[in-house]
């Protein structure tokens, strides 16, 4: 397992810590984060590690998500493509 720093930038939209499901918001919420296509961290922080426990090519998704957990329309996120090993 190797731990990936990873740092994003989110403008117009007010990020926090994620939420109860139930909750409600308007242009803010938080980053969802998945590896591969598996959500792996839902974090209010432009600053996060994410564990890559396998070496080789992966794909990394930051996706900006409103409080109650859906997508913006159309989706803003950011893909990389990461090598770890």
């Amino acid at each position: 397992v190797r731990d990936v720093p990873v740092s994003v930038i989110a403008e117009n939209f007010a990020l926090e810590a994620p939420p109860a499901k139930d909750s409600v918001g308007e242009a803010e919420g938080y980053i969802s984060v998945r590896l591969d296509g598996a959500d792996v961290l839902t974090t209010g922080e432009t600053t996060f590690s994410v564990a890559v426990p396998d070496a080789g090519a992966h794909t990394l998704t930051a996706e900006l998500t409103y409080a109650d957990g859906d997508s913006l329309d159309p989706a803003v996120y950011a893909e990389i493509a990461i090598t770890a090993e």
